[in-house]
């Protein structure tokens, strides 16, 4: 009897080893993106498509470059919003900040701010872009390839 509590307590302590061995994440992470945004008279609001890379540098810093392509009522598809955080985590919240930019019309950088939660195959995330007279907030759920 001792025998096989002592077998089981070691394939209980493999089974949670091996566990936690595969829930790390890997240390560059691709993800594809849709949301919806909604901002002033210069970027309307609409739809988003797009992609996004975390460089996971820690456990809880990553750096998030992303593209979205918006499909907004008054300019179709093609408007782009290229930004780039830092971001911190906390367990699977997340937050941070960064520049973007709206690519159409050659806006300067502007500051962006996010927060989110991220597992190990899904992100969802809210942010606000702002600078340049302009401003507009978003949300973007995501799959982690």
């Amino acid at each position: 009897m001792k025998n096989l509590a002592k077998n089981l307590a070691i394939a209980g302590m493999l089974v949670v080893a091996a566990s936690a061995a595969g829930a790390q994440e890997r240390k560059v992470q691709f993800a594809g993106e849709a949301g919806f945004f909604s901002g002033d008279e210069y970027t309307g609001s609409g739809l988003l498509l797009g992609f996004r890379v975390d460089f996971n540098l820690s456990k809880s810093i990553m750096i998030s470059p992303e593209l979205l392509l918006s499909a907004g009522q008054d300019y179709g598809w093609g408007v782009m919003f290229p930004s780039c955080t830092l971001n911190y985590r906390l367990g699977t919240v997340f937050f941070g900040a960064g520049i973007g930019t709206i690519a159409v019309f050659e806006a300067p950088l502007m500051a962006k701010i996010q927060v989110g939660a991220k597992s190990r195959h899904w992100t969802l995330a809210g942010f606000i872009q702002t600078g340049a007279g302009s401003t507009f907030a978003g949300v973007t759920a995501g799959y982690i390839f």
